[in-house]
């Protein structure tokens, strides 16, 4: 009889055990697949980043960014993209739709919606003169899409800044 309840025991706790490790198993899954949906929005830079000095001189009015996908997966819509821009003690965040969001002009395009995707080039204008780059500055541009992974560059601009002046940013 003891042995009976022992074996019902025993057959009971096994079949918690592997319920279990099928349920972890399965949100396993689950979480490597959206981080897989996840990844495959990444943006990567498609070129170089310019600036251009504020018409006072001195400092960088505006900047402008090439963007690609990192892969070939879904996707990102660039009208719901927003901008972190950090120096210093500032910290400049551009949301969808801001006018310092100055234009998106797509460079190579496959078809007519918003939505960058693998082999399309797209370049985003920003209006940064309220964040006071100066010369010489190091500053990041973090690109932050609604979903998937965000993209931070880092930059300093040129020593000497005339104004309305093009720069390549390295």
């Amino acid at each position: 009889m003891i042995l009976i309840a022992f074996i019902v025991v025993a057959s009971v706790f096994s079949f918690v055990v592997l319920g279990s490790g099928f349920f972890a198993t399965q949100k396993s899954q689950e979480v490597i697949h959206a981080g897989i949906e996840q990844s495959g929005n990444a943006l990567a830079l498609g070129g170089t980043v310019v600036c251009q000095g504020d018409p006072s001189g001195g400092k960088v009015g505006k900047v402008e960014i090439n963007l690609e996908t990192a892969s070939k997966g879904t996707g990102v819509d660039m009208t719901r993209v927003s901008y972190r821009i950090a120096l210093h003690d500032v910290l400049l965040t551009i949301p969808p739709g801001d006018p310092k969001i100055e234009e998106i002009v797509w460079r190579y395009r496959k078809d007519s919606n918003t939505i960058l995707e693998a082999g399309e080039l797209v370049a985003v204008k920003l209006d940064l003169s309220t964040a006071n780059i100066a010369e010489g500055d190091t500053f990041t541009v973090e690109i932050i899409p609604d979903t998937g992974v965000a993209l931070a560059l880092t930059r300093t601009a040129p020593p000497d800044i005339t104004a309305n002046d093009y720069y390549e940013l390295i």
